[in-house]
């Protein structure tokens, strides 16, 4: 009987001391990653009637985007078209002005405006889309206390979606997400 009370009373204590080694608490939002684009124009043969756009999204570990809705309004045209497998969708429009949004689950939109599309010219857009945190907070416990250095070192690998920092490898900090 003396030795179930010892044990009980020994893994209580390993407990305690278990969790007394995390006494520190930082909790850390993270950071989105912003959307970046680029455009770029090419000719269409002079019988063309519509005029071409192409879309090509990865994110940014480039890996291809696919399911992405792209919408495209003005006073005449209000549709939505989606990214195929590879990332990539094309699609003719009468020649006019537009705007198009670009959004998709987990990443910041992108926002064409007076995007101007005409019979003579393809137009290009090649799209990285940044991921959101969606106000996600990461909570940080540390058995020890962190600089400002070292916390904005693991805010950035998080946000960069590398959980491997040194701290955690080495089990000095543990990370949870609220």
């Amino acid at each position: 009987m003396i030795k179930i009370y010892t044990s009980i009373f020994l893994v209580l204590i390993s407990l305690l001391i278990a969790e007394a080694q995390y006494k520190y608490d930082y909790r850390i939002k993270l950071n989105d990653k912003a959307s970046t684009y680029s455009e770029s124009e090419s000719p269409l043969p002079d019988s063309a009637q519509l005029g071409m756009v192409r879309f090509n999204l990865e994110n940014s570990k480039e890996e291809k985007l696919n399911f992405i809705n792209i919408a495209v309004k003005n006073k005449k045209t209000n549709s939505i078209f989606k990214t195929d497998s590879t990332g990539k969708a094309v699609f003719n429009l009468i020649p006019g002005t537009y705007n198009i949004s670009v959004t998709g689950t987990g990443y910041n939109p992108v926002f064409l405006k007076d995007i101007i599309v005409t019979n003579k010219n393809s137009t290009k857009f090649s799209l990285t889309l940044g991921e959101t945190s969606e106000q996600k907070t990461a909570k940080l416990r540390c058995s020890k206390k962190l600089s400002d250095k070292q916390i904005e070192g693991i805010l950035r690998d998080i946000t960069n979606g590398k959980m491997d920092s040194e701290l955690i490898k080495c089990r000095i900090c543990f990370l949870s997400f609220e």
